[in-house]
């Protein structure tokens, strides 16, 4: 009977190691799954993080072409500005020049006109003195005629 405890105890023992055996053999399993994911992990890692540095080179890329041309159109606009204001002081450099020479033609013609008012003046008497004087004359002629 203890031989038969004995076989029994021993199947027992051989059944409990070859469950030990098998979780073993599937702890060895999950450790080489797991270590594989780690690997398959760290893989994407390096990958998501090559995808970052090359979004961020290509946004740095991205924000110095869209800076450039900003800076190109506000240099252009600058230009453009820059020029409309000269034509803006030009043209009133111009306009200041042309009232200037508008007074002075103002002036010239206000003394010509008072010159010609004072030599009309100066006709108008004389050609009052004239008709006096044929008035004279013609009294005169009258009186000695008669």
């Amino acid at each position: 009977e203890e031989g038969a405890k004995l076989q029994e105890a021993l199947r027992e023992i051989a059944a409990r190691g070859e469950q030990l055996s098998q979780a073993d053999d599937e702890r060895t399993q999950h450790q080489q799954i797991v270590q594989g994911l780690e690997e398959q992990i760290d893989t994407l890692k390096n990958v998501a993080s090559s995808h970052e540095e090359a979004l961020h080179q290509v946004v740095h890329e991205e924000r110095a072409q869209v800076t450039d041309h900003l800076n190109s159109e506000l240099e252009t606009v600058r230009r453009n500005c820059d020029a409309q204001l000269q034509e803006l002081e030009d043209g009133a450099i111009a306009r200041s020049k042309l009232e200037e020479e508008v007074r002075a033609c103002e002036a010239r013609l206000s003394q010509e006109l008072e010159g010609g008012a004072s030599a009309r003046s100066k006709l108008e008497d004389e050609v009052r003195a004239c008709e006096a004087r044929l008035s004279q004359e013609a009294a005169d002629r009258d009186q000695h005629g008669e």
